[in-house]
């Protein structure tokens, strides 16, 4: 895996229709900024968009929610949104 220093997002994510409706919500901005730090964490893996602590060890919603600085109630919701609107798999 090569070593990745950024990540691309369009100028226009926050006009984004999903966007949104992520910032509409409940503790919004924070879930639309958890969704740009998801973005980041996938980049620095590398591994075809997923997120891990190790190859072999799965994030799961405490370890995100202390990884990111979230409650673990905001990384749930967050996350069961993001499956809801197909923005994530797990």
């Amino acid at each position: 895996m090569a070593d990745i220093k950024w990540v691309k997002i369009s100028t226009d994510i926050f006009d984004n229709r999903k966007i949104k409706h992520l910032r509409r919500l409940p503790k919004g901005n924070d879930i639309a900024l958890m969704w740009v730090m998801l973005l980041v964490m996938a980049g620095r893996c590398n591994k075809d968009g997923t997120v891990f602590l190790t190859e072999s060890v799965p994030y799961n919603q405490k370890m995100l929610a202390d990884e990111l600085g979230f409650e673990e109630e905001t990384v749930a919701l967050a996350m069961k949104t993001f499956k809801q609107l197909n923005m994530i798999t797990y």
